[in-house]
């Protein structure tokens, strides 16, 4: 699943950016650039190349996503993320683009997405890449969900499973050689409940329960022993869930991912990605 952002949006967040945090992006250049005009340099080159309706490459977004996350969190108006987001809004001309920033970091939300972010797709391209392609694919399913004339069985009853089984597995590794996916899913799921979450995002989380995994490993084998505590096959064409929890456990599955995605972002080499831009904008003169 693929994201076609405008330069036009990009432009936008630039131009947000700078009206909250002006003072603080300063202190980003002279530290991270040596030069303490370069932000002003890049928003500058988006506001020009904004007038040709090209779209953004990775480079722009994991970029633009460095910025969000570096300087948008200590603004100096002390403006929250969904403050940020109205903002870039009353600077993007179409209304249409489904443009957030939870935690700061830049994404397009799923259509239905619940609590108007959860789930989405994040604008940058960066951390583990399987897990990320995995996290898309269940992206791309509720998007698809959401979208049907009539509901996709299918898709409730087996892929989503799927991908939410294989998104935890990827974050959560085994503490010891054949550790029970139950306990990881467990461990994933109280990790990220300590992590200060409350209300509507803790009740998606607490759909992450064993059930997940057992109906995974039914779907997976159709013998298995009843001993195992998996679902028979038969009860997982049965029992299908319903598209409140598919959309609720694939929010969960964004807070899942977020953390990784926002140590990601925050780790690029910011510099030498604007060099590299600067090269390929170059034509702007």
């Amino acid at each position: 699943m693929t994201i076609a952002v405008p330069i036009q949006v990009v432009s936008a967040v630039y131009a947000a950016l700078q009206e909250i945090a002006d003072s603080r992006v300063r202190e980003i250049c002279a530290d991270r650039f040596g030069d303490e005009t370069a932000f002003a340099s890049i928003c500058d080159l988006y506001e020009r190349a904004a007038s040709y309706q090209d779209h953004a490459d990775e480079r722009d977004l994991n970029l633009l996503s460095w910025w969000v996350l570096t300087a948008g969190p200590s603004n100096p108006r002390a403006i929250s993320a969904e403050e940020f987001e109205l903002l870039v809004m009353t600077k993007v001309e179409e209304r249409s683009v489904p443009l957030v920033m939870p935690r700061w970091i830049p994404a397009y939300a799923s259509p239905g997405a619940l609590g108007r972010r959860f789930p989405c797709l994040p604008l940058a391209s960066v951390g583990d890449a399987t897990v990320r392609q995995a996290y898309l694919g269940l992206v791309e399913h509720v998007a698809f969900l959401h979208g049907a004339a009539a509901p996709p069985t299918e898709i409730c009853r087996t892929s989503v499973p799927w991908r939410v089984v294989a998104i935890a597995d990827g974050l959560e590794p085994e503490r010891a050689a054949g550790e029970a996916m139950t306990s990881r899913l467990d461990r994933l799921r109280n990790r990220l409940l300590s992590e200060n979450l409350r209300g509507t995002e803790a009740g998606w989380l607490r759909r992450l329960t064993p059930e997940v995994v057992h109906r995974r490993n039914g779907l997976s084998h159709l013998n298995r022993p009843e001993d195992t505590g998996d679902w028979p096959f038969v009860r997982c064409v049965d029992e299908v869930w319903d598209q409140d929890t598919v959309m609720e456990l694939a929010a969960a599955m964004s807070l899942a991912v977020w953390p990784e995605i926002m140590t990601s972002v925050e780790n690029q080499n910011a510099p030498a990605l604007w060099r590299s831009l600067q090269d390929t904008w170059s034509w702007l003169g």
